[in-house]
């Protein structure tokens, strides 16, 4: 098998994180409030991207500042804040 193909089987189907090691309950739960779905699983380095990405989403690219607070009021900046550095922290353990 190839470089190539070596990464795609480790970035779409070696299970990496499990984020009930990283995560409380009341994690999952703001997950929940911010209209995120985390599966009973373990993420893949792929999986584990489109999560980071839908946190990120959360931002204005122009200003930092969430943009998804107006339509999402029962969730706060410091909520958001909280989320993402997990989720670098997460991230920066792996390498990803």
């Amino acid at each position: 098998m190839g470089n190539y193909e070596n990464w795609k089987e480790e970035y779409y189907k070696k299970e990496k994180v499990d984020l009930k090691q990283y995560f409380s309950e009341m994690d999952f739960e703001l997950l929940k409030k911010m209209n995120i779905s985390i599966l009973d699983k373990i993420y893949t380095e792929n999986e584990f991207e489109q999560l980071y990405s839908r946190i990120l989403n959360f931002y204005n690219t122009d200003s930092d500042e969430p943009k998804n607070l107006i339509i999402n009021k029962n969730v706060t900046r410091e909520e958001i804040d909280y989320i993402l550095k997990k989720i670098e922290e997460i991230n920066a353990k792996y390498d990803f």
